[in-house]
């Protein structure tokens, strides 16, 4: 078991998807590898996959700072608003009732569509 001071702050900055050769160098560790065996012990790969919102927002929140083009910024904005809170990519769809549709016109712009 882990017996670093601030374990706490590590374990959040891997699962917010922090680099683990950052966190290393910052938390004075050996190198990424034992970032990397430390959550492999714990299980904290998994919550890390669950959080890929964060990494999602870290590149979107960079977008004005690197150069990066519209394409890649509209595409991580998408992903990141399929990504629920659990991690979970959701195809989100939406349906439409012709009858509502129908019983909102007024009976003129029904004629012309007929």
């Amino acid at each position: 078991m882990c017996n670093h001071d601030q374990r706490e702050e590590i374990d959040a900055a891997f699962i917010g998807w922090r680099s683990p050769a950052v966190i290393a160098e910052e938390y004075g560790l050996a190198d990424r590898s034992s970032v990397y065996g430390h959550a492999n012990a714990l299980g904290l790969q998994a919550k890390r996959q669950r959080n890929i919102r964060a990494a999602l927002k870290r590149i979107i929140e960079k977008a004005g700072e690197v150069d990066v083009t519209a394409s890649a910024v509209v595409a991580a904005v998408q992903a990141y608003a399929k990504i629920n809170a659990a991690g979970e990519w959701i195809d989100r769809t939406e349906t439409t009732s012709m009858n509502d549709l129908f019983d909102r016109m007024t009976s003129e712009v029904v004629e012309s569509y007929a």
